[in-house]
């Protein structure tokens, strides 16, 4: 039975039911790895998914996250809010994953201590930070699998392939095909050349 009261109507709501939904592995809260890959699968979400998806429809004309072209591509400062605010409120959680790469030592250093991409000249700078992977707490898992059990049959079976197509790509490929597929938000990429 769904709950009448229960609504899919915020940007934050996006963030948890992707991190919900099933991906390549099919078990759900399948988790994402790193900060660059989760703001990337969120632009992508909006780009290739949520104007089809019902549900998303207004969340993406009205209160979508906002995302600049900066040293990786897109990036947003909202989805790091946001991600704050939902670990804050217990329902996703920051497990200490393998090293950075270049791109998700930069995105951290930009947010956390407001260090541009410059100050980082080899792959060794990575190496004192770990990439987080992000995954719903219990209190999240059950939270959301209230959300995601709004969504139509159809809106469940695109985000899980959506998330499985992406989420399973190495960093570099998915940097890649949005550099290549969405050009204007790479125009200040420091490595578009290099991948």
């Amino acid at each position: 039975m769904k709950n009448a009261t229960l609504r899919i109507d915020n940007r934050k709501d996006i963030l948890l039911v992707l991190l919900l939904s099933p991906g390549r592995s099919q078990m759900k809260n399948e988790p994402i790895s790193g900060r660059t890959r989760l703001i990337k699968l969120v632009y992508l979400f909006y780009e290739e998914l949520a104007y089809h998806l019902p549900t998303f429809k207004k969340i993406a004309e009205h209160n979508r996250h906002e995302f600049i072209a900066y040293h990786f591509g897109p990036f947003s400062k909202d989805i790091y809010d946001d991600i704050q605010f939902l670990e804050n409120a217990d329902l996703i959680e920051e497990d200490s994953g393998d090293d950075l790469s270049i791109a998700e030592v930069s995105e951290w250093r930009l947010f956390y201590d407001d260090v541009l991409i410059d100050r980082i000249e080899s792959q060794e700078a990575a190496e004192d930070y770990s990439e987080p992977i992000f995954k719903l707490t219990e209190k999240g898992g059950t939270f959301t699998e209230e959300l995601y059990n709004l969504l139509q049959q159809r809106e469940r079976k695109a985000l899980q392939e959506f998330k499985g197509k992406y989420n399973s790509l190495p960093l570099n490929t998915l940097l890649r095909y949005i550099y290549t597929t969405y050009p204007d938000l790479a125009i200040k990429s420091k490595i578009k050349n290099f991948i």
